[in-house]
Order: structure tokens, then sequence, then C-alpha cells
């Protein structure tokens, strides 16, 4: 697993690369939260990623979710095929989001049509 952070403002970046699974699970949420308690506005670049896992998978769902209580967002960006296949693979893909009722939209609702590349 490589990582660097960026912050700019209130705004930071996050690139995550490399291997995403669960041998890097103890890296991988201390980056996350290290990143969050320092931006409002989060974004995951998964352009380096390798491999994603299910475990990666769980970790940005408990972070988005720790992300909309405390009033801050986190959004992916450049997302690969690894990244593509693995929400495809775990049944990630959702046609309603786990927070319905908050105003905030689930990062895997209607990813149906989700290309490599694209912002989630």
């Amino acid at each position: 697993m490589k990582h660097t952070f960026e912050l700019s403002g209130e705004a930071g970046i996050l690139h995550a690369g490399g291997s995403l699974t669960i041998e890097h699970a103890e890296e991988l949420k201390a980056a996350i939260t290290e990143a969050l308690a320092s931006a409002s506005r989060l974004t995951i670049d998964l352009s380096a990623a390798e491999t994603v896992d299910l475990c990666f998978l769980q970790l940005l769902c408990s972070a988005h979710r720790t992300a909309v209580k405390d009033g801050k967002s986190i959004v992916l960006a450049n997302t690969g095929e690894a990244f593509v296949e693995s929400i495809r693979e775990t049944g990630y893909l959702r046609h309603v989001g786990c927070m319905p009722n908050s105003g905030h939209g689930c990062m895997w609702a209607g990813k149906e049509e989700q290309k490599p590349g694209a912002a989630v």
C-alpha cells in the first residue's frame, strides 16, 4: 500500500495505491482517519490502485458514514478497473443508499454503469 496526502485549505487529496487489501487494513484506516481529521472535503484518488478487496470497501463505507456524521464529505476520484470490478464482485452496487433519510447519498448507489476513471 502506498499513500500520500495533500492539504489545501479545507480540501485534501489522499492518493491511495498499490494493494488496498486486508493485509494493509490498519495502515489504510490510519491514512483515511488522519486525512479526514485534517480536511472537511476529502478526495480519495485511486488512480494507482492495483488490487482492491472487500476490506477496503468496508473502510470507505465507514469513513463515509463518519464524514457525513461530522459534516464532512468524501468523494472518490480516478477509480480504475480494480476498484470497479471489486464493487461489482462484492455486491456493493446499490439502487438505494444506506442513509436514505440523511440527505447524503451512499457512495455506492447508482453505480451500475460506473466506468473506470470516473469520480464517484
